[in-house]
């Protein structure tokens, strides 16, 4: 604006190389009327310019506010992203655990399905051992009374053969 109106006050000096010194803004110049209303308009431009420019720098100021948090903005979404990446190969190391996991579990089963059926022919096989050796007591147990019996019999018969041989002795001597 000041070198405006130097310039301004240049071109008036030159025109009246009479004036010794510069005239202070808003003191009366001995310029013509054209002249004045040439700087009266150059002056209402200077205050739309200025106006236009701070204008501007509100807008500028506005898109670096913008830009601030268009910034912040990317920052946090290549953060996200880089935590997104890790949750990602979180994910597939617990789906590779979880895989590993579930393999072993089913040679588990397999292993507990093996032992079950192993255990349920052991169990049969005692059954049936079980069932032979009551069926040896209960053989037993017949034996022995049949044996009893056939020693009762036995002994009766010895009493009776010794009744007779005493019989049959008595007879010869007597």
């Amino acid at each position: 604006e000041n070198l405006l109106r130097l310039r301004l006050q240049e071109n008036c000096q030159q025109q009246n190389p009479s004036l010794d010194d510069l005239p202070e803004y808003g003191a009366k110049t001995n310029c013509s009327p054209d002249r004045i209303d040439q700087l009266q308009k150059v002056e209402k431009e200077l205050a739309r310019v200025k106006l236009h420019n701070k204008t501007i720098q509100n807008k500028l100021a506005e898109k670096n506010c913008a830009l601030e948090l268009a910034n912040e903005g990317v920052q946090m979404l290549s953060n996200m992203r880089a935590k997104i990446g890790s949750m990602l190969e979180r994910s597939r190391q617990e789906k590779d655990i979880r895989e590993k996991l579930e393999n072993e579990i089913k040679l588990e089963n397999k292993k507990v399905e093996a032992l079950s059926d192993h255990i349920e022919k052991l169990m049969i096989h005692l059954k049936h051992e079980a069932t032979s050796k009551a069926r040896a007591i209960l053989e037993q147990a017949k034996t022995g009374r049949e044996v009893e019996l056939l020693r009762t019999r036995c002994d009766t018969m010895i009493k009776r053969n010794s009744r007779k041989d005493r019989v049959i002795v008595g007879l010869k001597e007597g």
